[in-house]
């Protein structure tokens, strides 16, 4: 029988904790090492032993020394704050948000698809308050009304992510086709000033649809590297049984715009991840055996950041505990994937080492050395919808879809974390 990863983390963790007194790896999570010992690599075999060989990815990798230590650094919580609902006529209703944010200095930028109209609206940026109770939240005010990205019922396409670059005081907004098998949609990022004016775009990217994510700054001493001061995150899939994932991504970009409509920013790619995907793939086998952990049909990778030597991506995953499969849903889903167990959803977290990354000679051979459940790390935080990272501040931010005070229609909750050894 195919082995629980839940289970098989667990049976790591002992085996670690009998090897070496005082040093063990974070429950839930997987972490590679290349200098195991021949001792770790004979309980790991034991530990593996129940799981076929027909088993998804993980079973696979090369990957574990179970008393090596994690890479998750700290995530301290600091608060949280939720946005006040509009009216729809003024487009200010943002419950059809997919989860698209960017934090500035003085406020939070939010995509909105509400009933296909594709805006971009700012709330003001309020001290969040330390709690968990939605009730006792600050609620942050609409400062700059929704304004059009794309004309309204625009169809088959959705405002996938914001970016506020204070450098040229520009905003770049991502968007994504809803299908796009033969790969032919070029409108990828979209250029405009902050009151909504002077649109510039579209514009396509090199590698197509691979790169058209979250655009976050890029850490100072790795501008070279990266190759850009700015960088993309993550991957967009369009197959049509997996168009609702999202994987990892790293696509450096030096923030230079072309200055005719339709042409293309040149991209420097370092990660695709996963680089293939095929209908049976990537653990995705029905409600027999868990989904796969690093990616299945409904894992969307929210946001990737670097730390230390470490390249972390987090968001959220499902059917870990009872699996995954396609069709009429007994339980919630999303574009004919389901859960086969109901609320079989998890925060989740993937690393990879950044000399793995800069040192491929192809972005699709990096993969993840940690893995592992996020609740340990964030216990406040609800299921991610979405994600952003300040690499100046070091400042995680994770949305939720759980304000159900103003009204029956849900609006987001941002919940502020420090990251820090």
């Amino acid at each position: 029988m195919y082995t629980n990863p839940r289970l098989l983390s667990a049976l790591l963790v002992v085996a670690a904790m009998s090897l070496q007194a005082g040093q063990g790896s974070d429950q839930g999570a997987f972490i590679s090492d290349d200098d195991s010992a021949f001792a770790h690599e004979q309980l790991l075999t034991v530990a593996l032993a129940e799981v076929e060989s027909d088993s998804p990815e993980p079973a696979q990798g090369p990957w574990i020394a179970p008393g090596a230590t994690s890479r998750m650094p700290t995530l301290t919580f600091e608060g949280a704050w939720r946005h006040r609902k509009g009216r729809w006529d003024e487009i200010g209703e943002i419950n059809g948000m997919k989860g698209g944010f960017a934090v500035t200095d003085d406020g939070i930028w939010l995509t909105n698809n509400r009933n296909k109209t594709k805006a971009v609206g700012k709330y003001s940026k309020p001290t969040p308050a330390l709690t968990t109770n939605i009730a006792d939240m600050p609620i942050a005010e609409l400062v700059v009304p929704f304004f059009p990205v794309e004309p309204e019922k625009t169809r088959r396409t959705h405002l996938s992510d914001v970016y506020y670059d204070d450098i040229v005081d520009k905003l770049y907004i991502t968007i994504n086709a809803h299908y796009d098998a033969n790969k032919s949609n070029t409108k990828f990022i979209a250029v405009m000033d902050p009151d909504g004016s002077n649109k510039q775009g579209y514009f396509n990217v090199t590698n197509r649809q691979m790169a058209a994510g979250q655009i976050l700054r890029t850490p100072d001493d790795l501008i070279d590297k990266v190759g850009g001061r700015l960088y993309m995150h993550p991957e967009h899939w369009t197959n049509i049984i997996s168009r609702v994932s999202t994987g990892a991504g790293l696509h450096g970009w030096d923030g230079t715009v072309p200055e005719k409509r339709g042409d293309t920013i040149a991209l420097t790619p370092h990660l695709y991840y996963p680089h293939t995907l095929t209908p049976g793939e990537h653990g995705t086998g029905g409600c027999n055996r868990p989904a796969n952990p690093i990616f299945n049909r409904l894992s969307r990778y929210e946001v990737s950041f670097f730390w230390k030597d470490s390249y972390i991506s987090i968001g959220l995953n499902a059917g870990q505990e009872g699996g995954i499969s396609y069709g009429e849903p007994p339980y919630g889903g999303n574009k004919g994937n389901y859960t086969c167990i109901k609320n079989d959803y998890d925060n989740y977290y993937w690393i990879w080492d950044q000399d793995d990354i800069f040192g491929a000679q192809n972005p699709s051979e990096p993969k993840p050395v940690e893995w592992g459940f996020l609740a340990p790390h964030a216990p406040e935080a609800p299921w991610i919808i979405g994600a952003y990272f300040d690499s100046v501040t070091s400042k995680l931010y994770l949305m939720g879809k759980n304000d159900y005070q103003q009204g029956d229609s849900w609006n987001p909750v941002i919940y502020q974390y420090q990251v820090s050894d």
